[in-house]
């Protein structure tokens, strides 16, 4: 949690649950699935239109 709390911090256009669910995925080894123009361009993530 408290590495979500600090990607918010940071992308201040994030949810937290945006944030929950990047860290979790990042955690587990899984893409990130989501069509958020703020996740463009970074790691573990599957950007999709």
């Amino acid at each position: 949690m408290q590495k979500a709390s600090d990607l918010r911090l940071q992308i201040k256009k994030l949810s937290i649950q945006d944030a929950i669910g990047y860290t979790v995925a990042k955690r587990l080894g899984m893409k990130f699935l989501t069509g958020d123009r703020e996740f463009e361009g970074m790691a573990n993530v599957e950007f999709v239109k």
